[in-house]
């Protein structure tokens, strides 16, 4: 009964039902194994009994939970007391006292603990005593001899999201002719000056973060040495106000050539890009520390503030990438240059999206908070406590990788996440949305409940988070930078999480190819869910003209990853007929092309077709505008593919100067603008 007890109040999972419905209980010992990652039991007899006591009386036993939400529309304060006590409570902020007494109208829940009875009252706080905006207060408390603070946090009432179209775009995947080897802010800023004038409200990005270093071949956005760090790489040489200063040296010969060669390949060699680009950031900072540090002008001055509040937070990452560059790259730096680049960095990602205000997108760009990040990682290595060191991410069993998902990524410890009153969470959401126009948080069913695979040991289990709050505070961070928050939430969804993001004004999303009912039929447009960034494709799922001739099937049977090949094809045939059935039926014309062969006019004709989505926000893959048939990722795969280095074939110049797909962008526009639906 005890340990029954001690899973329930620390989350442990006792069972799920798998993607094709089957329940799936997990073992006692898995579930303990799990319960130690936690909150691991004292070596003492009775300490179970205490562990269960601690987590389940005390808090009942408290005048207040010391962090509260409340709705600033309808504020309350959450309290204790014992059964008949008649003790008011005194609630102080600032200057101002009020005294509130209770009544059994407020209660909702009560608690027996050796013959004594506790009552949880929520209990009405005067409008008089707070703030009249979305704010974080500190209440002082005190009822008989017992005295406390309150942290209260006053929740903004949910946002609606503007309407709007968009792209999904992979940064390292632009080629151009003013990169070295790989995308970067300047040709971002090319795509936002191409698509802006479109009518394109956001640009997608993915996760800029820089990979952990520690992880041999590492590439992986989704794979960070720390979520507050932008990846160097991406950063445009000729935006560095030093760049005047070694222009002449970078246009002679020795890096020109490199710099050719780097932009011709199709697959991404990040360690050659690496060896070129940091060469010549090096270059960069010593006219930095030679010219302007310490003379306190603009750039100095910007400098040392980015420091004072950054150089605590991103010590560990900054002696992570120092170290790496040594031993990877034999470049004997300063050991300030890593904190330099994210100065510059983050300056540059705020030029970009101050350039999306300025030519009128509705959002700017998006960014992506990845789950988490590898126990090997310097944000872990900095903030161990906040993480179980013996357990990792993942995903259990699905028709896309029937094999089951390990990431390798730590998890947060809900224990500790509560009693920092969600500080981690918190401060991830306020670094990224203090530099996009809107988020985009990978995974948000982590919210609700978490897949972990041990380390030691076969066992995997599901740990539960606590939903509510979670999405409380990701409303009230969007509210207070005026930015759109989408919760990805694809796959096998717990149905409070998606009412959990509808009630907090957060979007979803939706991706075309899940979007079929039971008869295989795809969704009219029409009854897309409206509170959702709606897709046609994006980085886990193949692009459409691999998806519609098959190869992705084949490419994973290539790969030897388990699957029913047979069956895949057969089921991929009726929904090719299918999507050609629901593209005439939206367009209300014949399609281009017959049911095998994937073409130019089929795929414009598919993207126009998706345009007509109900959903406030539309988001097309680069991808499918080129008929690019490599995808991004393949879930559940390592070093079998080349993961997150697939360059686009074609330019950005090209890109920019193709005739059709201008027009096409031009008519997805046009269709978005004639099919808003009436609010």
């Amino acid at each position: 009964m005890l340990e029954e007890k001690r899973f329930y109040l620390l989350g442990v999972g006792n069972e799920y039902h798998d993607w094709q419905g089957n329940r799936q209980p997990f073992s006692f010992e898995t579930r303990s194994r799990l319960a130690e990652q936690i909150a691991p039991l004292a070596n003492e007899a009775d300490a179970l009994k205490k562990q269960v006591e601690q987590l389940d009386v005390t808090p009942w036993q408290q005048l207040a939970p010391r962090f509260q939400l409340t709705e600033l529309a309808q504020p309350h304060l959450i309290v204790h007391q014992q059964a008949n006590s008649e003790t008011a409570i005194v609630v102080s902020y600032g200057d101002s006292t009020v005294t509130l007494s209770t009544n059994p109208e407020q209660i909702i829940g009560d608690y027996h603990h050796q013959q004594i009875q506790y009552v949880r009252y929520r209990v009405p706080l005067p409008r008089a005593l707070l703030p009249n905006k979305p704010s974080e207060l500190t209440l002082a408390l005190h009822s008989g001899n017992q005295r406390t603070q309150v942290n209260l946090l006053l929740l903004p009432q949910p946002q609606n999201s503007p309407r709007a179209w968009g792209v999904n775009l992979h940064l390292y995947r632009l080629k151009s002719n003013e990169q070295w080897g790989i995308g970067d802010f300047g040709d971002l800023n090319r795509v936002i000056q191409w698509l802006a004038p479109k009518g394109a409200g956001f640009i997608s990005l993915n996760p800029l973060c820089t990979p952990d270093r520690n992880i041999a071949d590492n590439v992986s956005p989704y794979c960070a040495s720390d979520r507050r760090s932008i990846h160097p790489l991406y950063l445009d040489i000729s935006q560095f106000p030093e760049f005047d200063w070694i222009e002449t040296e970078l246009d002679q010969l020795p890096w020109q050539s490199q710099k050719q060669q780097l932009k011709q390949g199709q697959w991404l060699d990040y360690l050659d890009v690496a060896k070129l680009k940091y060469a010549a950031f090096d270059l960069l900072h010593q006219e930095f520390l030679k010219r302007t540090r310490g003379s306190g002008d603009l750039r100095d001055t910007e400098f040392e503030r980015f420091c004072h509040q950054h150089r605590g937070k991103l010590k560990a990452y900054c002696q992570q990438e120092h170290r790496w560059l040594w031993q990877q790259l034999h470049l004997e730096v300063n050991p300030e240059l890593p904190l330099f680049l994210q100065f510059e960095a983050q300056r540059q990602l705020l030029q970009s999206q101050q350039l999306c205000q300025t030519l009128g997108m509705t959002i700017g760009l998006i960014g992506d908070l990845p789950i988490g990040v590898p126990h090997t990682s310097a944000e872990v290595s900095q903030n161990a406590s906040q993480f179980c060191t013996g357990a990792e991410l993942g995903a259990p069993a699905d028709e896309l990788a029937p094999q089951g998902q390990n990431w390798g990524l730590a998890p947060l410890n809900p224990q500790q996440l509560q009693h920092q009153h969600y500080a981690p969470v918190r401060q991830l959401l306020e670094h990224h949305l203090c530099l996009y126009g809107g988020l985009r948080i990978d995974h948000i069913i982590g919210y609700r409940r978490q897949w972990w695979s041990l380390t030691q040991g076969d066992h995997r289990g599901f740990v539960y988070f606590p939903l509510e709050p979670l999405m409380q505070l990701t409303r009230y961070h969007g509210h207070q930078h005026n930015a759109v928050v989408i919760g990805e939430n694809l796959g096998i969804v717990p149905p409070e999480v998606n009412q959990q993001l509808s009630h907090n004004g957060l979007q979803g999303c939706g991706l075309l190819y899940f979007s079929k009912d039971n008869h295989g039929n795809w969704h009219s447009p029409e009854n897309h869910q409206r509170d959702q960034l709606w897709m046609t494709t994006n980085h886990d799922v193949p692009p459409l003209a691999q998806w519609f001739e098959s190869k992705d099937i084949l490419q994973r049977a290539q790969l030897g990853l388990p699957q029913d090949t047979d069956a895949l094809l057969a089921q991929r045939r009726k929904d090719r007929t299918a999507l050609l059935r629901w593209i005439q039926e939206t367009l209300s014309q014949s399609t281009h092309c017959d049911s095998t062969h994937w073409n130019r006019h089929l795929a414009f004709d598919c993207l126009k077709a998706a345009a007509h989505s109900h959903a406030k926000l539309f988001a097309l893959q680069l991808d499918d505008l080129m008929l690019c048939e490599d995808p991004i990722n393949i879930p559940g795969t390592w070093q079998q593919y080349p993961n997150w280095c697939r360059r686009f074939d074609a330019s950005l110049e090209q890109l920019q100067a193709d005739v059709a797909i201008n027009e096409c962008l031009d008519q997805i526009h046009h269709i978005r603008q004639q099919r808003a639906p009436k609010p």
